[in-house]
């Protein structure tokens, strides 16, 4: 395991985690980060697991890709911003597993996307420039996901059992689960939402408008609006 206490600025790339089959931590104490200075972040192969863990306020910062996960990366208590190209490339499992964590670039993956972002007992908020794709999105009962709708690309999906905030955009993933569904903007449904069986609240004075591929909250428990 390897301990942050203060901001430190990587002298150089941080490079690929070496070593079949182990497992890394990194714990960020205080309200330390870890600055890159524009350079390369993080890479986790397939079958290592890297584990970041923060306490209270804590980043990566300033690299090119934060983190680049083919194997399984878990993250608590983290937040990201001045990456310039991503937060986070995933490939692989990627897991927030409790805090707050903010992303500024977003999470991309590979041209046919086959990572899959698990929310597990995290609050997860994807600012105004920042985007997400994935083959899988899933959140769990106690998590809950913010973005606009039009930055989330899911190819398999959404599975949602938590609270999904929609800050307004174009939702063009299909979404199931039994959570709740939040649309806090005008809200454009191109997507099948059918299978949604949770509460879905609409915002005073908002609207959501169903696009030629989109079908309306017809399974959800409970419409508010």
């Amino acid at each position: 395991a390897y301990s942050v206490n203060s901001d430190y600025t990587t002298p150089s790339a941080l490079g690929t985690l070496q070593g079949s089959g182990r497992t890394f931590t990194i714990y960020e104490n205080n309200t330390s980060s870890l600055l890159g200075n524009s350079k390369d972040g993080i890479t986790v192969q397939n079958g290592q697991t890297l584990n970041i863990i923060g306490a209270n306020s804590n980043g990566f910062k300033n690299f090119t890709t934060a983190i680049t996960n083919a194997g399984t990366t878990n993250i608590n208590n983290i937040s990201f911003s001045g990456n310039t190209l991503a937060d986070i490339k995933n490939t692989g499992a990627l897991n927030f597993t409790g805090g707050t964590v903010s992303l500024e670039k977003g999470i991309t993956d590979a041209m046919t996307p086959t990572g899959t972002t698990t929310l597990s007992g995290a609050a997860v908020t994807l600012g105004d420039n920042a985007s997400l794709t994935q083959k899988n999105v899933i959140i769990d009962a106690s998590s809950r996901l913010t973005s606009n709708a039009s930055k989330i690309i899911s190819t398999s999906g959404i599975t949602n059992n938590g609270i999904l905030t929609y800050t307004g955009g174009t939702n063009s993933n299909v979404i199931t689960g039994n959570g709740t569904i939040n649309i806090s903007d005008a809200l454009a449904l191109d997507a099948d939402v059918s299978a949604f069986a949770g509460n879905v609240l609409v915002a005073d004075g908002k609207t959501v408008t169903i696009g030629s591929g989109g079908t309306f909250f017809t399974g959800a428990s409970n419409f508010t609006a």
